[in-house]
């Protein structure tokens, strides 16, 4: 009883989130700001993290399919 992969409903090579991620796309959308802008204190401003760019989709069927 050898079924081929995927077939039993188990995703075994699954990819990691860094290898799906595509330049430009965006997880989320925002509406545009009513608020004036301020500036940050320097010591606060960075680089932030090096997430994958991904849609919410395909975030929450990765975990999903996890």
């Amino acid at each position: 009883m050898h079924e081929p992969l995927g077939a039993s409903g188990l995703i075994l090579n699954e990819r990691l989130l860094w290898e799906k991620g595509r330049k430009g796309r965006s997880g989320f959308s925002m509406p545009e700001s009513d608020v004036p802008s301020s500036p940050l204190p320097p010591d606060l401003v960075g680089d932030g993290p090096d997430f994958p760019d991904l849609s919410e989709v395909d975030v929450v069927r990765h975990y999903t399919r996890l």
